[in-house]
């Protein structure tokens, strides 16, 4: 059996290529998985290529108002009657 001697440790052949070979299939593993997930890499919340317009101006103090019109019916989960004895 030939061994490659890296050092004072001597590693067989065929271990070697099979550990060369895991660490391909991983790299193209996480190579496929970044490609199908973006979210998946790990990048921290960086954005991913992906340009944004941003407008800066000075600090202005304004108030906010937030108003919706909705239409619709409540229903809830449990009904209750209250009457005396």
């Amino acid at each position: 059996m030939k061994t490659l001697k890296i050092g004072k440790v001597e590693i067989p052949r065929k271990t070697l290529l099979a550990i060369l070979g895991i660490l391909v299939l991983g790299f193209l593993g996480w190579r496929v998985l970044r490609a199908v997930f973006p979210s998946a890499s790990g990048s921290g919340g960086r954005p991913g290529g992906t340009a944004v317009a941003v407008e800066i101006g000075p600090v202005r103090s304004s108030s906010l108002r937030d108003m919706g019109l909705f239409s619709g019916t409540l229903i809830s989960k449990s009904h209750v009657t209250v009457a005396p004895k």
